[in-house]
C-alpha cells in the first residue's frame, strides 16, 4: 500500500517564496513606472537644462535600482522553484495514496522534470498539476475533469509572462527611445501577468494540501473478495 506524506512543510516553503516572488515584482512594476514617466518627461525639448541633468541622475538611480530588483528576482525564481518542484513532486507522488484508481500518467521524478525540459516544460506541468488537482479532490462519482480552471488560468499566466518578458528583454537592447518606452510597458504588462501567475499558485497550492491532508484522513474502502460461484460444485 502506497504511504501518504504530509505536505505542509514543503507547501509553506512554496508559499513563502511565490509570494516573495510576487511582492519583488510589484516593487519592480514600481519603479518600472517611474523610470517610464522619466522618459516622458526627458523627451521634452523645451526642458531647462539643469532640470534635464537633475532627471537624468534620477533615471540613473532608478536604471541602477532596476538593475538591483531584476538580479533579486532572478535569484528568487531559482529558490521558488526549487521549493514548488518539491512540493510538486510530492503531491504527485501522494496520489495512489489517496485516490487509487486515479490513472496517473508520470512519475515523481517525470514530474520533477518537466519544467527544465525544452518543449515538454510548455504542457506537462500543466498536465501534472490537473492531476493533482483532480486526483485531490473527492472519489466520490462527482469526479471532475482533469483540468479545472484555476489550474488552466495558473499555466496560461505563466505563459503569457513569459513570452512578454521576453519580449520586453529584447525591446529593451533598442537604442531608440521609443522602442525602450515600449520594452518597460511591455514589461510592466509582463509583471502584472506573472504576479497573478504566483499568487494562483499559491491559491492552488494551498488548496491541494488541504485536500490531501484531508483525505488521507478519510478511511479507505478496500474491494470485497470475489465469491466464487459454488452451485455447480460436486
Amino acid at each position: 500500500m502506497n504511504e501518504f506524506k504530509k505536505l505542509d512543510g514543503r507547501a509553506m516553503a512554496a508559499v513563502i517564496a511565490l509570494a516573495t516572488c510576487a511582492v519583488i515584482l510589484i516593487i519592480d512594476l514600481v519603479v518600472t513606472a517611474q523610470v517610464s514617466e522619466l522618459f516622458d518627461q526627458l523627451k521634452s525639448k523645451d526642458m531647462d537644462p539643469t532640470k534635464a541633468e537633475a532627471l537624468q541622475e534620477r533615471a540613473q538611480g532608478l536604471e541602477e535600482r532596476a538593475n538591483s530588483i531584476a538580479n533579486t528576482y532572478r535569484l528568487t525564481v531559482l529558490i521558488t522553484a526549487v521549493f514548488f518542484v518539491r512540493w510538486m513532486m510530492r503531491a504527485y507522488s501522494n496520489i495512489p495514496a489517496i485516490y487509487s484508481d486515479y490513472p496517473t500518467r508520470f512519475t515523481g521524478k517525470q514530474v520533477g522534470w518537466a519544467f527544465f525540459i525544452p518543449f515538454i516544460n510548455l504542457v506537462r506541468p500543466y498536465y501534472a498539476m490537473s492531476d493533482i488537482w483532480a486526483a485531490s479532490g473527492p472519489d466520490d462519482g462527482s469526479a471532475k475533469p482533469r483540468g479545472a480552471a484555476i489550474i488552466g488560468l495558473w499555466w496560461a499566466l505563466f505563459l503569457i509572462g513569459g513570452v512578454l518578458g521576453n519580449v520586453a528583454m529584447r525591446m529593451a537592447a533598442s537604442t531608440d527611445i521609443d522602442t525602450i518606452k515600449l520594452a518597460l510597458t511591455v514589461n510592466m504588462g509582463a509583471d502584472v501577468i506573472f504576479a497573478g501567475a504566483a499568487v494562483t499558485a499559491i491559491l492552488a497550492v494551498r488548496k491541494i494540501t488541504a485536500n490531501q491532508a484531508k483525505k488521507s484522513q478519510q478511511p479507505r474502502v478496500e474491494p470485497e473478495p470475489a465469491i466464487a460461484d459454488q452451485g455447480n460444485a460436486p
